[in-house]
């Protein structure tokens, strides 16, 4: 009765660690994603209304109220939707409705999954400034990378 009690009590010991490890791990997960966002951020420039948009290129979720579309390899633009827009970090690909044919703007949404995400505010990247804070990420970071 002694080994199956002292059994039992390991068992409890080790989920309660794996529990702490998987919380541990998430919170990292957050404050990277967090961290992405305010790079993001701070590459951006002032808001504009609309955009040309022929086909997207590329995209990227910072958050489930933001993400980059790259419209050309060369031309990015952060986008911050109605929130909880939960399938921005789960869908493969995204879509963009455009009620002005090419035009994309505040009135528009992101379509991800399920969800018709309002756009709220559309703001062109500064790419080099992008890249210049990803490399002072990385040199900063511990693993070499984000």
């Amino acid at each position: 009765m002694k080994a199956s009690l002292a059994t039992t009590l390991r068992m409890v010991a080790v989920g309660l660690v794996s529990v702490a490890l998987m919380s541990c791990s998430t919170m990292g997960e957050r404050e990277g994603r967090s961290g992405k966002l305010a790079r993001y951020e701070a590459a951006a420039g002032e808001p504009v209304r609309h955009f040309n948009y022929l086909s997207l290129y590329s995209w990227e979720p910072l958050s489930d109220g933001a993400l980059a579309i790259w419209t050309r390899p060369k031309e990015a633009w952060l986008l911050t939707v109605t929130q909880p827009c939960f399938d921005l970090s789960f869908v493969q690909s995204i879509g963009l409705s455009a009620v002005l044919g090419n035009n994309v703007g505040t009135m528009d949404y992101v379509l991800a999954g399920k969800q018709r995400c309002r756009i709220i505010t559309i703001r062109p990247l500064h790419l080099d400034k992008l890249r210049e804070s990803r490399q002072k990420s990385s040199f900063q970071s511990p693993s070499g990378g984000t």
